[in-house]
């Protein structure tokens, strides 16, 4: 198990200052001096220690894996939030790399189920990264469950592994920014690496790896159906249509002035305690 521990530095605030029961009062007769004792408490920095498995085998009826959220305090207002950032397959896809006894490249599907029952999966067009799948305001544990996609092409007796890193930080408790996740996941779909034509780029090392192993209970031969051949990465030239790009710019500007705007309100709000 490997922890992922971060600690986010907060700006120091002092919370108030003490008035004094009754103010002191002098006059030009007086030989009295007056003076003002000073309070200001500082908040303490948020803390957590946020614990995922760095590697599952994930069995054909899906494997459970958890998120524990430990050594939590001092959120305020927020709430840790994990999640999705990212895969180590072309465009952020869930998908499960092997290759069978003769050589060919095969590649498997797969989804997270939440604990709420929600199916994330990607299709080859679209992504997951930036979903949440757990939010945590004290220590607790959420888990998800990895699954395989298994059709009647999957070619048995191959290994396929893959892996999946994870988006872990502070946000506004029960207000978990989608615009902000929808100007996120469009930014990856138009700058998308595989559209440019250049190499895919490997996220970071963090995250878990996943593997699952297919039973080999018949004889692999040349008639066999390629697994999911339409998730294989593209090889010819790629590019968005003008309407495509026009209708994703409109939607990204849309979410960035929605993304300011709730930004403006949070500092407006902690600019008034």
């Amino acid at each position: 198990m490997k922890k992922l521990i971060s600690t986010v530095v907060a700006t120091v605030m002092c919370l108030g200052f003490s008035m004094p029961l009754a103010a002191g009062t002098i006059n030009q007769d007086s030989a009295d001096t007056l003076g003002t004792d000073f309070t200001c408490t500082v908040e303490n920095n948020p803390t957590y220690t946020v614990t995922i498995p760095s590697a599952v085998t994930i069995s054909q009826n899906g494997t459970v894996v958890d998120i524990t959220a430990e050594n939590v305090a001092n959120l305020g207002d927020q709430e840790i939030s994990v999640t999705i950032g990212g895969t180590d397959y072309f465009r952020n896809q869930l998908v499960l790399e092997g290759e069978a006894s003769n050589g060919q490249k095969k590649v498997l599907r797969y989804q997270i189920i939440k604990s709420d029952g929600t199916t994330i999966e990607t299709t080859g067009t679209d992504t997951a990264t930036g979903t949440e799948l757990a939010a945590f305001t004290e220590d607790g544990t959420v888990n998800y469950t990895v699954k395989p996609v298994i059709a009647a092409s999957t070619s048995k007796g191959v290994t396929y592994t893959g892996s999946m890193t994870y988006g872990i930080s502070l946000v506004d408790a029960g207000q978990f920014i989608t615009t902000f996740g929808l100007t996120v996941m469009l930014c990856i779909f138009l700058l998308s690496p595989q559209l440019l034509g250049a190499e895919t780029v490997n996220p970071a090392e963090e995250g878990t790896s996943f593997l699952f192993v297919y039973p080999d209970d018949h004889e692999e031969n040349s008639t066999d159906v390629p697994n999911n051949q339409e998730m294989s990465p593209p090889t010819g030239d790629n590019h968005i249509s003008p309407k495509s790009l026009l209708f994703f710019s409109i939607i990204f500007l849309c979410a960035t002035i929605l993304c300011f705007r709730q930004k403006n309100q949070y500092y407006k709000k902690i600019n008034t305690m």
